[in-house]
Formats: C-alpha cells, structure tokens, sequence
C-alpha cells in the first residue's frame, strides 16, 4: 500500500506549493500523474468540506471507448456513498495521512488512504486514493484449491471480507458482495461463526488439520503497524473439526496517523 500513500503524499506537496488550485486543470493533472505512477491504486478523489469530489480513475473492464487501463477524469460532484461521505466527516475531526475503513459499492470492495491539502495552515481538502481489493479473494481462491479447503478473510466487524465466491468476475452483477453480515453470505459455517466458543489464544503447536500463523509488518522506522484485526480460516465442508480459525493475520491497514 505503499504506492497510495505516496500518491496522496505528493498530491497534497503540489498544493502546499502552490502548484495548483482545487478544481483547475492543474489539479486533474496532478491526480492523473499520481495515478500513472502508482499502480495498484484504481482512483484519485479530491473531496471538499461541501462534499463535492473531483476524481480520476482507471479504467477496469475495457471498452470501445475507454480500453482497459485508461485514466480518466470524472465530472465533480456530490459523493453520495454513505462510507466516503462519513470519511470525510471524520476527516474534519483529525489530521495527517489516515487509512480508513473499508469501501464497498457497485465497483468492488476499495481500501482507502487519505491526506489534507492544506496551504499556509488551512485546510482546503483532501485527497484520497482507493485500491481495489479483489486479489484477496483470488487469493483465499487460490488457497482453496491448492488445499482442497474453503479459505476465507473476515473484517474486524465480522463481515465477509474476502471469499472464493467474491473472486468470481460476476459476482457483484449476481448480488455476492463483500462486507456482507455473516449470515447472510450463504455459509452455513460462516452463519454459525458468532456462536463459536472464543479461544484467548492459539497454541502454536502445529496439529494434523489446523496451523496458526501470526504475522507482524513493521513500519519502516521499526515499529509495529498494527491495524484492523482480520481473520483468515478454512475448513472442510464436511469435516466438523476444522470450523476452527486458521490464521490470525493481525495486519491490514493502518487506523492511525502515519505522520
């Protein structure tokens, strides 16, 4: 992720030196070559206190028109997503770069990072850069097969955040959707979830069906990162034992200041 935080970084530099105004041509070439230069991040949103969002993006499925790959710029206009609209409410109580929590519309499921653009002391803004998050369910897809298992991701709030099923490039168009409430992803494993009795802590010691793996990523001044909690299980359908977490990966993104 560390692609979009720059990204938002040298954004709000430009307009601390003054190299563009919000909504100028300037500014669309500012988030286009943030975009050229970060891949991996599928859009650039530059989003006032009026809730008014000036964007460019990338295009995903090719067309005619637009093949696939394209920046493109977007008209402004009023963010209607409850999620970012309440982003950038909590963007006005706090300062510095900021990951917040997950975005998930009609495009896909979106992590997201954002920073001021202040000049001379005020804030004016804030520019935000979204990176989709497919590929973690075209991983837990991947692990399923290689396995012969159904691994699966969960947020910090208990929803779905990544699952076999997702990775399937309808699955948004057939109503799968990620953040989805346990029960009603269509698991029965996943459905029973909650009521499962909660363990303190994993034994380390590695059994015949299930191993625990705990994974740290420390900041580049050393310090442990730590951010939301998500949990990665697999289980077998038809073998009871294994409705068990697997993996505690206690990494994902950060929910404080970086600067």
């Amino acid at each position: 992720m560390g692609r979009a935080e720059s990204a938002v970084d040298g954004v709000a530099k430009l307009y601390a030196q003054g190299e563009f105004q919000i909504d100028g041509e300037e500014m669309s070439a500012a988030l286009a070559g943030a975009l050229a230069a970060a891949p991996g991040v599928n859009a650039m949103l530059v989003c006032t206190p009026d809730v008014i969002c000036r964007r460019a993006a990338v295009t995903g499925k090719g067309n005619d028109k637009f093949p696939a790959g394209t920046i493109r710029e977007l008209p402004a206009e009023i963010e209607k997503s409850p999620q970012v609209r309440a982003v950038l409410e909590e963007r006005q109580q706090v300062g510095g770069r900021r990951w917040r929590a997950f975005v998930a519309n009609e495009y896909g499921l979106f992590a997201n990072v954002s920073a001021p653009l202040a000049r001379d002391g005020a804030t004016k803004a804030w520019v935000i850069a979204a990176v989709e998050l497919q590929n973690l369910s075209k991983i837990t897809q991947e692990l399923s097969s290689r396995f012969g298992t159904h691994a699966f991701i969960l947020d910090g709030d208990g929803s779905i955040l990544a699952d076999q099923r997702l990775a399937d490039p309808d699955a948004l168009k057939n109503g799968i959707l990620p953040l989805t409430p346990l029960a009603s992803f269509g698991d029965p494993v996943l459905a029973g979830y909650e009521a499962r009795k909660p363990e303190a802590e994993f034994s380390m010691e590695r059994t015949r069906d299930i191993e625990i793996a705990e994974i740290q990523v420390e900041d580049k001044d050393g310090s442990a990162s730590m951010g939301r909690r998500e949990h990665l299980h697999r289980h077998h359908p038809q073998d009871h034992r294994l409705r068990r977490p697997a993996v505690d990966a206690r990494r994902v993104f950060q929910g404080q200041s970086d600067q």
